[in-house]
């Protein structure tokens, strides 16, 4: 989430003196290292992945379950040991890496050091993930337990939290969720309260409660009702959303205090990265539908199953201007800063049509043209000068003058942009080059699960570029997808827009006499991933035909098999998401009362399960 360093931040209205000299320090830095990296080739696909856990506290006596803030002192411990290597210059020693994260009680953990370029090397990453979770669970000492879950399911309800609570806080300014629950750090402390300021407004969302035979609908969120008289901008609405029924959100934590799953690639040349940037944005919304593991926010059953609308209208700091502008086009000029991507980016396959970003953004002409000036082609200097366009959240009073911190103002405006894909440059000291990063997957309850996904993640991008396929849609339809995806169940009951001549050459067709408009159909997700008869081969079957033409040996090709088998059954509905797994366990628990609220004894063995479920103890045969 960019830089974690320590420093005073200034407040919204204080950093307006600074903003546009941090901008332009920020956006010289990049043309910097744009330049620099233009032209370098020949990096492998080395790649990674990034866990997110929360650290948990259970109480045995009063079957209770709460968020750790030990994360913060286990953090601390990790960044000793890591320091302590870099001194004795072995930090490639280190089995894993560890940083803090918005939430107080999440922990994130990468490998200490990239996987492989070779299809042999994905067979480390579940050893990885499983010694990572050993790592934390001994670090805790017994004061928590590590879990790999998207959401706490009574997240924002009364000692939901290990630590003394105070509300409403006076940086989240929630009615529910305090300060305490955002960690330590200056960047993470003062994002909500910016937001806030920039928007002139604090955050609110109504999502409908799960409507059980006995749940109560005609009352209120009593956090809503407490705030109604504080909030000028009226809540965002789900579809069918109203006050009575629904749950009320009003921190940017229930957004950024989710964990996810990222994968992240290194690229052969700028080009590579472009083309790999473009041809998985169309899986986002796949991929947010397959690991839907969010079901219940706030200590209630929701009518969604993924975190992804928390993030988007958590991370909304747009203005009264610039939401006025968007609705009068009609088009998402301004997004909320996390979202689905705003326009590709094209590359030289040939594939691409400036029709496919058929949704405007907005961009500074000013910025644009030094971009161009700069050397970089039209498509990429629009797409940057959108980036470098949003205002600067994070200013410090330590990073003044701007232009002496050049490379931290970069990073302010690349690592407050959390959309669904990423676009990295190489890093300026070289040891990276240029990175793709895949961002909307929801973390999975067992290590087996993350490691499928991740290996599936790169096995696809492998066969993208083995197979030269294209599947540009226009971008209003990946935007329709992730609306689509965070619906129950949205992986076996929803339709998806997606491309079925994945083999065509748009360019060469259309002066063929073949029509421009690619050939785009709604499929379920069992469609996408294992084919449909007379009209798609399948994403699976093609990336075992990848495989098929690759030096694999028996072991590795096994292993792999397995992986793919277990995703081939969750798109088919064989298996559960990790979703329907929590909902259903929670309205078979022998303490449901049917009215959609997550109790804390539900909470309690539901967390009990999850933990076994993470250990390897158990593996429910409708999940795994």
């Amino acid at each position: 989430m960019g830089w974690l360093g320590s420093g005073m931040p200034l407040d919204w209205d204080d950093s307006a003196p600074y903003r546009e000299s941090v901008r332009q320090a920020g956006l010289n830095q990049f043309i910097r290292l744009v330049q620099k990296g233009r032209y370098r080739h020949g990096d492998l696909m080395k790649w990674g992945d990034e866990i997110e856990y929360t650290m948990v506290s259970l109480d045995s006596q009063r079957r209770t379950t709460r968020l750790s803030a030990q994360a913060g002192l286990m953090l601390n411990e990790f960044h000793k040991e890591e320091q302590v290597a870099l001194e004795k210059g072995t930090p490639e020693e280190l089995p894993a890496l560890w940083r803090t994260e918005y939430g107080r009680y999440i922990i994130e953990g990468t490998p200490g050091q990239p996987y492989g370029p070779t299809l042999d090397h994905l067979l480390q990453v579940e050893a990885s993930m499983q010694l990572r979770r050993r790592i934390l669970k001994e670090k805790s000492r017994g004061c928590a337990i590590p879990l790999t879950i998207t959401a706490f399911p009574r997240l924002g309800t009364l000692g939901f939290m290990d630590t003394r609570v105070v509300l409403p806080g006076l940086l989240t300014a929630s009615q529910a969720i305090p300060d305490a629950a955002v960690s330590q750090n200056s960047r993470y402390q003062t994002l909500p309260h910016v937001m806030m300021g920039r928007r002139r407004n604090k955050f609110g969302m109504l999502v409908p409660i799960f409507p059980d035979s006995q749940a109560l609908l005609d009352t209120p969120d009593p956090d809503h009702l407490a705030d109604d008289l504080l909030l000028t901008r009226q809540p965002a609405l789900l579809a069918h959303a109203t006050p009575e029924g629904s749950a009320y959100f009003d921190a940017t934590c229930y957004g950024f205090g989710a964990c996810c799953l990222q994968v992240t690639m290194q690229a052969y040349d700028f080009n590579q990265a472009r083309r790999l940037y473009d041809q998985l944005a169309p899986f986002c919304a796949i991929m947010l539908s397959l690991t839907a593991a969010t079901p219940a926010n706030k200590g209630r059953l929701l009518t969604t199953d993924t975190r992804w609308l928390y993030l988007s209208s958590g991370s909304d700091d747009r203005s009264e201007e610039e939401m006025a502008a968007c609705n009068q086009s009609g088009q998402l000029m301004y997004r909320p800063r996390c979202d689905s991507i705003h326009a590709y980016v094209g590359s030289n396959d040939g594939f691409f049509r400036d029709s496919y970003n058929d949704v405007p953004y907005a961009h500074d002409p000013r910025l644009y043209d030094q971009l161009r000036a700069a050397g970089l082609d039209s498509r990429f200097a629009q797409h940057t000068a959108h980036v470098f366009t949003l205002d600067p959240l994070v200013v410090m009073r330590e990073h003044l003058p701007a232009e002496d911190y050049a490379g931290l103002h970069c990073d302010t405006f690349t690592s407050t942009l959390w959309q669904a894909m990423k676009l990295k440059p190489p890093t300026l000291d070289g040891s990276a080059g240029w990175r793709v990063e895949f961002r909307p997957m929801e973390i999975q309850l067992s290590d087996f699960e993350n490691a499928a996904f991740s290996i599936f993640i790169v096995l696809l991008a492998r066969t993208i570029l083995h197979f030269h396929l294209n599947f540009y849609i226009p971008v209003s339809h990946i935007d329709a997808n992730m609306s689509e995806a965070n619906n129950i169940d949205a992986a076996h009951r929803s339709q998806f827009y997606f491309r079925t001549n994945i083999f065509g050459n748009q360019a060469n067709e259309a002066s063929q006499g073949i029509p421009a408009d690619p050939p785009i159909s709604r499929l379920t997700v069992d469609e996408i991933m294992n084919g449909k008869e007379n009209l798609f081969a399948g994403i699976l079957p093609l990336i075992h035909a990848y495989l098929d033409q690759q030096e694999v040996d028996i072991t590795t090709r096994l292993k792999i098999n397995k992986y793919l088998g277990f995703i081939r059954k969750r798109a088919s509905g064989a298996l559960l998401t990790d979703a329907q797994w929590i909902r259903e366990f929670v309205r078979s628990h022998p303490e449901y009362q049917h009215d959609s609220v997550v109790s804390h004894p539900i909470n309690y063995d539901l967390m009990q399960a999850i933990e076994k479920i993470g250990q390897g103890i158990s593996r429910p045969s409708n999940l795994l």
